[in-house]
């Protein structure tokens, strides 16, 4: 419990004064932000304090995504792969352009289109064959329509330029790798996770799901995600000392029998995205606990959000965590 409380301690303020001359304290459910956070100039490499080179990047990553969302795009037939449906087209013809449409899911034919001005971009940015690829492969599953309005709805609240610099952080400055990781996030939200869709629904539709009279999968997955928010298994306390809002989770509390996979995953990424609505400029990350999916989580799909991690008293299988990664602090029972 002391080191609860030292982790969540409210920053101190300097005393303000009152009408009266005397000391008015704040109000302790209005954490006052640490002078520190505020005041002091952010590192190299985030939002007020970039390099001209940082700079550069930042614009040519821009100028990807930007156009993307150029109405007037043309296509060129090199970068068109449609499938035959002539009676002229041979067999070995057919197969291949087969092949070059189909997804990982093996959908029907799809047709595969980078703009011409976006690889042209990318090719000036050093993009190799397999960088080509893997844009060619989100646009089967993300088509270039549907990436403006995946980005603003994962920009939210941010600003624009720190969530970008998020990328370019985690990928080395790399503008063509950036732009690939941006990608696979917004296919992530939109297609494999669907975030927007459990934050609309959120606790309401899980709360009637679980009052449901027939035994279903709809309602073990609403009985499943309202006992994360009933138990208190994971929950948000305040700041610490840079701003940075904290969750608890308490690992003692989970049984993974208590509840479908799905609901305890769905349940994860709707404390992280509340979490980050609470987030105030300029804090950009966030301290927050972990197991596989979370770790995995903010690796893939929420570059740079994650602080620190501070474990307390937790079991022996989380010591892996603490070697591979300097983000993680392992505290035993007597701190």
């Amino acid at each position: 419990m002391a080191t609860t409380t030292t982790v969540t301690a409210s920053p101190r303020a300097a005393p303000a004064l009152s009408r009266d001359g005397g000391e008015s304290r704040p109000s302790p459910s209005r954490p006052i932000p640490s002078r520190s956070s505020t005041s002091a100039a952010s590192p190299i490499g985030f939002l007020g304090n970039l390099t001209p080179q940082q700079h550069i990047k930042l614009k040519q990553l821009w100028r990807i995504l930007l156009q993307y969302w150029d109405p007037n795009t043309t296509v060129p037939d090199v970068e068109t792969c449609s499938v035959a449906s002539t009676s002229q087209t041979t067999k070995s013809t057919r197969q291949r352009m087969l092949a070059l449409t189909r997804s990982q899911n093996h959908q029907p034919s799809k047709r595969i289109v980078i703009p011409p001005q976006i690889l042209l971009t990318l090719k000036s940015l050093g993009a190799s064959s397999s960088d080509i690829r893997a844009c060619r492969s989100f646009l089967v599953k993300l088509p270039c329509e549907q990436v403006c309005p995946a980005f603003l709805a994962m920009l939210r609240h941010e600003n624009p330029d720190a969530l970008m610099l998020r990328f370019l952080r985690e990928e080395k400055w790399n503008v063509v790798k950036a732009w690939i990781a941006l990608l696979h996030v917004l296919n992530w939200r939109t297609n494999t996770i669907k975030v927007d869709e459990i934050l609309m629904k959120g606790e309401e539709a899980a709360f009637l799901k679980s009052r449901m009279l027939e035994e279903c999968a709809d309602k073990k997955y609403g009985e499943g995600f309202m006992l994360q928010l009933t138990t208190g298994k994971g929950y948000f306390h305040g700041i610490d000392r840079s701003n940075r809002p904290i969750i608890i989770v308490r690992a003692r509390c989970h049984r993974p029998s208590d509840q479908p996979l799905k609901a305890l995953l769905d349940f994860i990424v709707f404390c992280i995205e509340n979490i980050r609505l609470v987030m105030t400029p300029p804090t950009e990350t966030v301290d927050f606990p972990p197991i596989k999916f979370i770790i995995d989580c903010f690796q893939d799909n929420y570059p740079g959000l994650l602080g620190h991690v501070l474990l307390y008293n937790a079991p022996k299988i989380f010591a892996g965590a603490c070697m591979h990664d300097s983000s993680f602090c392992w505290l035993c029972a007597g701190v």
